[in-house]
């Protein structure tokens, strides 16, 4: 399944899909939408209807995401999209994603993703001098770019689409290139305080 064959819904949307199978031989319908917390992310919840008597069942709900975006495949099968932000291949996906779908998203969501981006970075940053002996100097204008652009998403509370920009000016490679060969973090060590890098 490509992305080309999805077919992407705003977060707002609640989904119905009808004739949804029902155990073995019953058919139903089905309520898929998305729940957003500030401070959680976004989970996947679902419900359906109890066709011998028409009550609506417990809505089941899944564990939290850091992103979320709900889809039908070619086949309208309702699916879920999900965002991690973990990796450099993953980051590189999600953000291009958000750049590409940001009209999915409401401003209190696109703030939310500016916000785990910055913090993502930061301790990013953090991982590559304590875990890769990487000196945070070299680090610093490397990061100082995508940090405004990021600073300025997080400002305009979620109204201006500077994703693109964001993932133009984040220089994976050059990040990687920081880290010292062999280094191990159980060797050397040394305080850092990661609330203050970068200011």
């Amino acid at each position: 399944m490509t992305t080309e064959q999805r077919k992407y819904f705003p977060t707002s949307t609640k989904i119905v899909s009808q004739n949804y199978p029902y155990g073995y031989t019953l058919r139903t319908d089905k309520t898929d939408f998305l729940e957003f917390s500030a401070k959680h992310g976004f989970r996947h919840c679902s419900f359906t209807v109890n066709p011998k008597n028409g009550r609506v069942n417990a809505t089941k709900k899944s564990t939290y995401s850091p992103g979320m975006v709900l889809y039908q495949d070619a086949n309208g099968h309702v699916k879920v999209h999900h965002m991690s932000f973990y990796d450099k291949k993953e980051k590189q996906a999600d953000i291009k994603f958000l750049a590409d779908n940001f009209d999915l998203f409401t401003s209190d969501q696109i703030t939310y993703f500016y916000n785990e981006l910055f913090l993502r970075s930061k301790a990013g940053a953090y991982s590559l001098v304590v875990y890769c002996g990487a000196d945070f100097e070299k680090i610093k204008p490397i990061t100082e770019k995508y940090i405004h652009i990021i600073t300025a998403g997080i400002k305009s509370k979620g109204s201006q689409n500077l994703f693109a920009e964001i993932l133009q000016n984040w220089d994976f490679e050059a990040l990687e290139n920081t880290k010292v060969p062999g280094f191990d973090p159980f060797v050397s060590t040394g305080p850092i305080d990661i609330l203050t890098m970068g200011k």
